[in-house]
């Protein structure tokens, strides 16, 4: 069965939340590449936030957190 971890038993989730959150300051924007050669690990759980939204297995608190830095859950894909 899966689960959304409790956020006090996994503490992983707020530490890349708030590698984001240096991210955005430092860029002006929530839109780090899965392929982001700085941080590889940031760019891949970025991405794996929206793949966790889509399939319902965010819980809402971490949902708000991730709107209220203005994360972009949808990219336009490039032609």
């Amino acid at each position: 069965c899966w689960r959304v971890r409790d956020p006090v038993i996994y503490p992983g989730w707020d530490a890349m939340y708030d590698k984001l959150v240096q991210y955005k300051q430092q860029k002006g924007n929530c839109l780090v590449s899965d392929k982001y050669k700085e941080d590889p690990k940031l760019g891949r759980w970025v991405k794996r936030q929206r793949e966790r939204k889509k399939t319902l297995k965010m819980s809402p608190e971490q949902e708000a957190k991730l709107n209220a830095i203005g994360f972009t859950w949808q990219i336009k894909s490039r032609k």
